[in-house]
């Protein structure tokens, strides 16, 4: 006789035999030779089981209480079957603690995996950040987590899935790299738990990413080219037959300490008598390169115009480029930043024989040589800048310009 339960067959005595006739379920009491206690189960019918022996252990002691609660689980077992509806599955039949252990799987197996609410997370941020950060930021981690390299189980929203993706991603990416996708993560579990998404208020990876070991932070000075270096980088532009006609714009990056990106979308009407009024930059979409209104940490600010940054503006109005654009490419269209970087600017610097730094450094360049005649404050005011900033990433970062006082 096949006999379902947990212990095998010879250590059991059946005590009552069949309580059902032919055809329905019946009450079994059986005992455990290693333990003497008497167990209640469920004996099926074979006919349902092609004539095979099928129980149910109920894990329960034999008492009258507990013979009471066997009888009605029978009673259900056998309206089932007289109605045609018996659960060949067995699982609506079962103790409710089993029961709870069966749904659990099924929600585990239905549960959204966290690639999936990510997805669903960043459409609903999309409208809240720029379209910048949602390309390279929300669109890049979410591209990390549906890699067909991941683990499927490292995907489950629970404290094993996320300490299985942190392995994962530990053998490929930084320490740091790790710490902001599973900040990005915590947030979206937060979210997912306020809409309702997830049947939990546990967020797994709020204690997962403390698992990430902390990166020791280096201050990185920012890289800047000397008065006489950008001097020759002007020169260079000015005398090149193919890149002459990009002299000015580059002029204006290092007069100014604006972004690129705020430069290139610059038209005449953003300027007066006394100011240029940056409040547009040029951002990356999943559309393309689109013009953002409000800039990277305000809405907008004001560049006081002085004579260097007049002449400029003066010399690019005589040549009668644009009507709009003040720093059009030699098409008439706006520059592309990165074409520009990889092709004019690039080769210039190469012919210099300088070592390659970013047009963005022009930005770094004029903070660094402005500070010598201003106040961070205000440094910070023209260049978009808090003065935190500028005294923690620039303050005193040109060494050659200090004149140290003796100490005694």
């Amino acid at each position: 006789m096949e006999v379902s339960c947990s212990l095998r067959k010879e250590e059991y005595m059946v005590y009552a035999q069949n309580t059902n006739t032919r055809g329905f379920a019946g009450l079994e009491i059986v005992k455990s030779d290693a333990t003497g206690k008497k167990k209640l189960r469920i004996r099926l019918p074979r006919s349902l089981f092609a004539g095979k022996s099928k129980y149910i252990a109920l894990g329960l002691d034999d008492t009258p209480k507990n013979q009471v609660y066997a009888e009605k689980r029978i009673d259900l077992i056998n309206s089932d079957i007289l109605n045609d509806c018996f659960d060949l599955t067995l699982e609506r039949y079962k103790p409710q603690a089993k029961k709870q252990a069966h749904i659990a799987k099924l929600q585990a197996l239905t549960a959204p995996k966290i690639d999936q609410l990510y997805q669903r997370y960043i459409e609903v941020r999309k409208d809240q950040v720029s379209p910048n950060t949602y390309l390279k930021n929300y669109l890049h981690w979410l591209a990390r987590l549906q890699d067909e390299n991941v683990p499927s189980d490292a995907l489950e929203v629970s404290q094993e899935g996320a300490v299985k993706l942190l392995e994962y991603l530990s053998g490929k990416y930084t320490n740091n790299a790790n710490k902001r996708l599973f900040d990005q993560l915590n947030a979206c579990c937060i979210w997912a738990i306020g809409a309702g998404a997830i049947k939990t208020d546990y967020n797994p990876y709020s204690k997962a990413k403390n698992l990430i070991p902390a990166t020791k932070k280096k201050r990185k000075l920012p890289a800047y080219f000397s008065k006489e270096e950008i001097g020759q980088i002007l020169q260079s532009f000015r005398s090149n037959q193919y890149y002459s006609h990009y002299a000015d714009y580059v002029a204006f990056l290092f007069a100014t300490g604006a972004r690129p990106s705020e430069v290139v979308c610059l038209t005449w009407d953003d300027i007066d008598d006394r100011f240029v009024h940056f409040s547009k930059r040029v951002v990356e979409s999943v559309d393309g390169k689109i013009i953002q209104e409000g800039l990277k940490s305000e809405d907008k600010r004001k560049f006081p115009i002085n004579s260097l940054v007049r002449g400029i503006l003066n010399e690019q109005k005589s040549k009668g480029l644009s009507e709009k654009l003040i720093f059009p490419s030699p098409t008439g269209k706006m520059i592309h930043i990165q074409n520009f970087s990889r092709r004019a600017w690039k080769t210039i610097l190469s012919e210099l024989e300088f070592k390659y730094k970013r047009p963005y450094c022009s930005r770094a360049s004029f903070i660094t040589h402005t500070l010598e005649h201003l106040d961070a404050k205000d440094v910070g005011r023209i260049c978009g800048n808090l003065p935190e900033t500028i005294y923690q990433h620039y303050a005193s970062s040109n060494v050659a310009s200090l004149i140290v006082p003796n100490s005694f």
